[in-house]
């Protein structure tokens, strides 16, 4: 399966040009928390995929909660430990997942799918 690498490099955070690309999931996308991360490329799981449940925390804030084993499943079978966080809720309170390069990021998302 053929991907368009898509990047929020050279966007405002926040405008609506930003959340679009934070918003595609199942895609490779580069600089989303690379700072925070240290991994240029990530992916943005659905939700109807970790199946999220949430939690009250001390903050009183709903936090989720994923079922990641179809996740850590494909990221096995390709060789990949887990790097990954929760998006804010703005974006949809998804799992996303930090690669290094656009390749190891397609070959999760195909052995995802798979």
């Amino acid at each position: 399966m053929k991907y368009e690498y898509l990047s929020v490099d050279g966007l405002t955070e926040y405008t609506p040009e930003h959340d679009a690309v934070m918003n595609i999931a199942l895609n490779p996308v580069l600089g989303i928390y690379e700072k925070t991360m240290g991994k240029p490329v990530s992916v943005k799981i659905p939700n109807a995929i970790t199946k999220p449940t949430f939690h009250s925390g001390y903050d009183y804030d709903n936090h989720p909660s994923y079922n990641e084993e179809a996740v850590l499943a494909a990221l096995s079978e390709i060789g990949v430990k887990q790097s990954a966080l929760c998006d804010y809720p703005r974006y949809g309170d998804t799992l996303r997942v930090f690669f290094e390069d656009t390749e190891t990021a397609t070959n999760f998302i195909n052995e995802l799918l798979n």
